[in-house]
């Protein structure tokens, strides 16, 4: 993949971990203070924001497989969330249909940048 779209890909997880982060620190106490019905997103948003973001920073050290490797980062993920079963910590069914549906983010933006990759490289091969 060109660096170019590495450097993209890095920049969209920084900023979706960093999205994780504002909604837990500042919009979740926000919605909860206030009793602002906004479906549960302040409840499962950061898992969402953090399974995307880690995902999305994986292509960047993994050249071989990078979707696998995806894909056992979001088991761990959803490990942490199903040990809170166990523990004292609050466990959420949303958190890991959230941290899923941000696999599911990921996987397709690194197939589109991915696929836009191989026909950049057709195309050099063309005019060669």
């Amino acid at each position: 993949m060109p660096q170019k779209h590495n450097n993209i890909l890095v920049l969209l997880s920084i900023i979706s971990a960093l999205s994780g982060f504002i909604v837990k620190l500042f919009y979740r106490p926000f919605i909860v203070e206030n009793n602002i019905n906004d479906l549960g997103f302040h409840n499962y948003a950061p898992n969402l924001f953090y399974a995307l973001g880690i995902c999305l920073i994986i292509p960047m050290f993994v050249q071989k497989r990078p979707i696998r490797t995806m894909i056992f980062a979001t088991i761990g993920i959803l490990a942490y969330e199903l040990d809170q079963i166990w523990t004292s910590r609050t466990f959420d069914f949303q958190d890991i249909i959230a941290t899923l549906v941000g696999l599911g983010i990921a996987v397709l933006i690194f197939n589109r940048f991915d696929s836009k990759a191989d026909s950049e490289d057709n195309n050099e091969t063309i005019r060669e």
